[in-house]
Formats: C-alpha cells, structure tokens, sequence
C-alpha cells in the first residue's frame, strides 16, 4: 500500500472519530428538528397548554416520498432540494433519526476531507498533509459534520469544484476538455439546488471560466456556466418566489466598517473557533489574529504570483479570487438590502479557500523566516512548527463530548430529558415557549420523553396573561417545574427567567423555588423550580 494510501486512511479515522462525537453527545439545534419535519409526512401544528409529548408526533409521521419533499420545500420552506432529497433517500435505507441524519453529514465531511487530500497532493504535495488537518480540523468544519443540515455539502460540493476547476496539463497552465466542464457545470448546479448562498461561490468560479477563456480563446471553458444554467434554470421559478420569504431574518447593515470587523471574525472563524462554550476568549481571539496574519501573508504571494504569471493561475490564486469575488459580492448584497446575516455557517463557501491560503501563508512564512536564521535551520522545519502549532490550537477547540454546539447555540435538551426520566412524569411539567418559528416546539417532540408532560405557551406573548389560570391548574401534584426558554426571545448573557414574570410568580406563589441547573451555559436554555415541602 502506497504512503499516499496511509495518509488517507490515517486522516478519514482520526476525522471519523472527532467528527462521529458530536452524532451522539449533541442535542439536537432548532435547524436539524426543521430538516427532521421536512423528511416526514407529518402536519405542524402549534399545541397550546398542557399536553403530553406523545401526541405530538403526528407532526413527524412516516418517511415521505422524494417529490413530496420537494413539493414541502416548494410551498413551506426556503431552501433549494438537493440536500434533503439525498438524505431522504439516505432515510430510507439508515433510517429517520437525527442520528442517522447526522451520520450522512460525516460521511460528505469525510469525502470533503479525502477530496481536500487530493487536491492539495497534486497542488502542495510537500505540504499536503498539513494543509488537509488544517481543514480537517477546522472550526466550521468540526462543527456541521455533525449536524443534520446541508452545510457539509455545500463544503463537498464547492471542493469538488475546486478540484475540476485546477486541472493542470504537465506544465502550468490550465487546461480542460468536454467531460471536465460537464462536470464543472454539474457539479456548480448542485451547489445553487443545495443552498442559495452558494451563488456566491459558484459565480467566481464560472468568472474564472470566463477570464481562463479570454486568455486561451478555448470555448469549452464556456461550457460549464451554460451548463450550470441550464441545470438550475427549472428551479428558478422557485428561487424566485423563494427571496423576500422570511423578512424578519437578519439585522440592517450596519456600515462598512461594522461589517469588514464581522467579516473577518468569520473568514478566521471558520479555521479558528471553539465548538464549546467557555473556551477562553482571549485565546481564540489570538488564533483568529493568527490565521487572519497567515491569510494576509498567503494572500500577497498568492496575488503575486498571479501578477508575475496571469496565464498560470496556481490554486492558492484561484482561492483567493473565488473568495475576495465571494465577499465582494456579499457585502453588496448586504448593502442594497440593508439586510445582515453573519451566522459561521454562511461563510463555508470559504472555508476551503481559506484553508489554503492560510496554510499557503504558514509555508510561505517558514521559508521568509528562514533567510533571517542560520542556514542549519531549514525552512520546511520552520513551516511544519507553524502547521503543528496553528493544529494543536485547533484540536484544543475540539467538542469532545461537550452537549452543546458553541457555533449554533444549542439547547440541553440531551439533559433535560433525562432529568424528567429520573422522577415520575406526573410530578415534573416542562413550560415551552416555542418562540416565532417551528423549530423549538419540534425540538421538543424529538429531544423530550414520549411521557412527559409539557406546557405550551403562545407565540404570542399577549396572550399568555389568558394561560395563566391553565397554568396554575397544570401544577397540582408537580414536584418539579422546567422552564424551557426559545432561542429567538431575548439575547444570551441574561437572566431569560425574567420574560416570564407571570408564570414564575404563580410558581412562586405555589411554593416552588429557583434552583440550580448545573451550569451557567445551561441556564442560558433553560431553569428549574421545586417545589418546598
């Protein structure tokens, strides 16, 4: 077996075991209960007072066919299909839960990292190691492997593209022929039918054709934008009828400035960024000014490289381009629809590029360095110190185990379910606000006990002083209260317990008292009152 061979099974083992963790050990996040009721025949409904989680599920019946999914997505979501028609194809041989529904997210994450391998083995094979754990081992990366969402497809699918788009002839230039821009072309197709943010990336590569065109005056490089057009062009009624659907998302654009300070948060995010809560801030700040130092430094050698030699087009120029064009295009987004969304996951699109043009600045940095020490220090050992340095930061940001994602807020629902399974149902009530949306109500019939009982307060918190009397009633004979915060009511970092002054008084005034939930993230989802004897 070839050392290539080795590398590769020894990188899909140590990713399977870190990215398998989170399968197990996370609560399920109000997104992955919305791909779960997408896949599934049932009907929403919003269930208001007292009522046992048992008669919930309805909402999540039996498997649903392909064209059922899609016509969901059409009428009752926003997203494109490609995703959830292969994990509901997926469904039906692994099964419908939210294990088995993570479980194809590893399996895109772990082709992402082999496909990662090949691409920087034909590109930087001295290198090629490193920069595959600096991908591997990301922020971003870490964190959607293991979540049912169609984030690690996007990844897949924007590295396959990379892989066509930098097809080399035994030179340096480019080159390309029928089959290659066919697949270029599908391959970017299903990149806009999986989400629609990945028209961000998808339109840098096919400016790419563009420019590679004009310089070589070869057609074929013209083959793949018509072919990505054509692909997409029966979904983009929908796409259409799709923008505007959900004004309520996102903040107003908040100038340039606020902006540019947001954006590189993200762009060093996605490399550098813990997958639990208290890490310390002041060292994940540090790693993020470090990748951020490696972008810039990968950044300038990569433009002069592009500059010195147009025609050549090395990989590290190419994800430069394709993610300034990415960024570029976003803030212009932002700015004529006053409209911001900054959550990490938006911004895989980059992830790939910059994976390689920070670890392109480490090997870059290594070989500057090395000119300014005695010649018996090398610069290959130079860059390796940086790759194992900018790695062990990484790994130390690892979620090994932990039951909450730092990158999309999570719940303890993992904790609360066993907390109502270690005392009788009877005695234990669990108040839900289920916010504005489905996800929190769905998260509850997935994450919840079949026997427990549960009390739904209205999306609307005018109404809430009419559930009062109902909830008051709902108490007698409970020993223990939960009150289950939403995700889209009030800010983190404060006391949530506050927004439901009516319903804690009336817990108050029946002799229940605040206690301790165990820790202080958990008491940014949830509280717990007992009753004294």
């Amino acid at each position: 077996m070839s050392n290539l061979n080795y590398k590769m099974i020894g990188l899909a083992l140590m990713a399977l075991v870190i990215y398998a963790i989170g399968v197990f050990s996370r609560s399920i996040w109000y997104d992955e209960s919305i791909t779960l009721y997408t896949l599934s025949k049932g009907a929403y409904f919003s269930p208001l007072g007292l009522i046992k989680v048992a008669e919930l599920q309805s909402m999540l019946s039996s498997l649903q066919s392909p064209a059922g999914v899609v016509g969901t997505l059409i009428s009752d979501d926003v997203h494109p299909p490609l995703y959830f028609v292969l994990l509901n194809l997926w469904s039906y041989v692994f099964g419908a839960s939210l294990e088995a529904a993570r479980a194809f997210s590893v399996v895109l994450s772990l082709l992402s990292v082999g496909v990662f391998y090949a691409l920087m083995s034909e590109h930087r094979p001295k290198f090629a190691l490193g920069y595959t754990l600096v991908f591997a081992l990301s922020g971003l990366m870490v964190g959607v492997a293991a979540e049912a969402r169609s984030t690690a497809l996007v990844i897949l699918l924007t590295l396959v593209a990379f892989y066509v788009a930098n097809r080399r002839k035994s030179g340096d230039d480019l080159t390309t022929d029928l089959r290659t821009e066919l697949i270029l072309g599908l391959v970017s197709a299903g990149l806009l039918l999986t989400h629609y943010f990945a028209a961000l990336i998808v339109a840098p590569i096919m400016m790419h054709r563009g420019l590679i065109f004009l310089q070589q005056r070869n057609w074929r490089y013209l083959i793949a934008p018509l072919v990505c057009f054509l692909i997409f062009l029966p979904w983009f009624g929908v796409f259409i009828a799709h923008l505007g659907a959900r004004p309520d998302q996102g903040v107003g654009f908040g100038g340039v400035l606020a902006w540019g300070k947001t954006a590189l948060l993200r762009l060093s995010g996605v490399i550098i960024s813990p997958s639990h809560f208290g890490y310390p801030s002041l060292l994940t700040l540090a790693g993020q000014a470090g990748v951020l130092a490696a972008a810039c430094f990968g950044g300038w050698f990569s433009a002069r490289g592009l500059l010195k030699a147009p025609a050549s087009w090395r990989l590290e120029s190419f994800a430069l381009f394709t993610a300034a064009m990415a960024m570029l295009m976003l803030t212009a987004l932002f700015m004529v629809t006053d409209k911001m969304m900054s959550p990490l996951r938006y911004f895989a699109i980059c992830l790939p590029s910059m994976a390689i043009i920070a670890s392109f600045g480490l090997e870059k940095a290594g070989k500057v360095a090395s000119e300014f020490l005695p010649q018996a220090v090398r610069a290959s050992q130079l860059s390796i110190a940086a790759f194992i340095a900018l790695i062990a930061l990484q790994v130390s940001m690892v979620n090994f185990g932990y039951e909450t994602s730092a990158q999309v807020s999570g719940n303890y629902l993992r904790s609360l379910s066993a907390d109502l399974s270690a005392q009788p149902s009877a005695e234990s009530l669990v108040l839900i606000d289920p916010g504005g949306g489905r996800g929190d109500t769905l998260n509850a019939v997935l994450g919840l006990p079949d026997e427990a009982d549960v009390f739904f307060l209205s999306k609307s918190r005018a109404d809430w002083a009419g559930q009062v009397e109902a909830f008051s009633d709902a108490l007698q004979g409970r020993e223990q209260v939960w009150i289950s915060y939403s995700i889209t009511r009030g800010p983190f970092g404060v006391d949530k317990a506050g927004l439901y002054t009516e319903f804690v008084q009336v817990l108050e005034a029946q002799g229940f008292t605040r206690g301790d939930v165990g820790s202080s993230d958990r008491a940014n989802f949830q509280s717990v009152w007992t009753r004294q004897n």
